[in-house]
């Protein structure tokens, strides 16, 4: 199969459901799917970038090797919001290497702090970022600190998203002040 030719062939959830099990747990088809989100042109890197989302969250051990490079990538000036919007989304299911996870837990802040963020993509952060403090609760304080005064004025997906991770993220917090 030619996985540059099948993403700019058709864009629907169904066709992406069978690309993501066309590349499963297989780690050259993905490092294929990589090489085309990085390569571009705009229109591939941003069907490419849907793609990612699916197969992170299907195999999210995938996505590793590519951090290092897919966090900034995300963040060049004139990059389709499907890239950054996507990262975001494999975030919340990736294990994050250590090496890497204070540059991914910037990366979700700044995308939560930003409000020209879409709202999805500010979810996808704020459920990221909640999931990288369980690895780190001393960041549950900073990621309140960040995403509290947000809330009053925040779209109503993202208030809603809040509502399911805040219980998590104040218990975190509490869980690191009695250590």
């Amino acid at each position: 199969m030619n996985l540059q030719d099948e993403l700019l062939r058709e864009h629907s959830r169904l066709h992406y459901q069978r690309l993501t099990a066309y590349i499963g747990a297989d780690e050259t088809r993905f490092a294929a799917l990589m090489r085309l989100l990085f390569a571009g042109p705009r229109r591939l890197t941003q069907m490419a970038a849907g793609l990612l989302g699916h197969c992170a969250e299907a195999q999210p051990h995938l996505l590793a090797t590519y951090l290092q490079e897919l966090l900034p990538f995300c963040q060049l000036p004139n990059q389709p919001d499907a890239v950054l919007r996507n990262t975001m989304r494999a975030l919340q299911f990736a294990d994050v290497p250590a090496d890497v996870q204070a540059q991914a837990f910037d990366s979700c802040l700044a995308a939560l702090g930003n409000p020209t963020t879409p709202v999805a993509t500010q979810t996808f952060a704020l459920s990221a970022a909640t999931r990288l403090c369980e690895q780190h609760p001393a960041l549950a304080e900073e990621l309140l600190w960040a995403l509290e005064p947000l809330l009053p004025q925040a779209r109503s997906a993202l208030r809603s998203r809040a509502q399911k991770e805040l219980p998590k993220l104040r218990r975190l917090r509490l869980a690191h002040r009695t250590v």
